[in-house]
């Protein structure tokens, strides 16, 4: 949620006239209908109930991948039937580590949707800080507790409870 708050209010280009775009907080964000936590539930729900609708479905998680990078591509890379060597692995995940794409993030290597819309402002890099948990810099305690009352309701599958 915090990232989506980030993405959102820092690096979102909104049509003219629309004017429900602006919140003064990240606590106001994640209790909103249109953006707020409930809503991703809701979504992260549906989408899993439905995951026998194409012939494979594999949940990957970004803790996952930020805990054994490899393993887990190696995990995708098997579901896909993809016969990639190792070492290609390894070299593609010491390459999209955080901090090179922190670093290409601002060179003229990557596309303008990666790039920061004010360089100095690191709310606005799409790659912001990387940090599994990092939510706990961000919310207060009401936003925990709320956010926790909410996560009851998010499928177990998911790890998340």
């Amino acid at each position: 949620m915090v990232s989506y708050y980030f993405h959102v209010t820092h690096r979102t280009t909104w049509r003219e006239g629309d004017t429900d775009n602006t919140y003064s907080a990240l606590s106001e964000f994640i209790r909103t209908k249109r953006w707020g936590i409930e809503r991703m539930v809701r979504f992260l729900n549906e989408w899993y109930r439905n995951r026998a609708i194409p012939a494979d479905f594999l949940l990957v998680r970004y803790e996952d991948l930020v805990g054994d990078t490899v393993a887990q591509l190696e995990r995708v890379t098997s579901f896909l039937d993809l016969a990639i060597r190792r070492q290609v692995l390894t070299d593609s995940a010491a390459f999209a580590d955080f901090a090179n794409l922190r670093k290409l993030s601002t060179s003229d290597r990557v596309s303008g949707l990666l790039r920061p819309t004010d360089e100095d402002d690191p709310n606005t890099f799409k790659v912001r800080r990387g940090k599994v948990g990092g939510y706990v810099d961000y919310f207060d305690p009401e936003d925990i507790e709320f956010a926790n009352l909410v996560l009851r309701h998010l499928d177990p599958a998911f790890g998340y409870s």
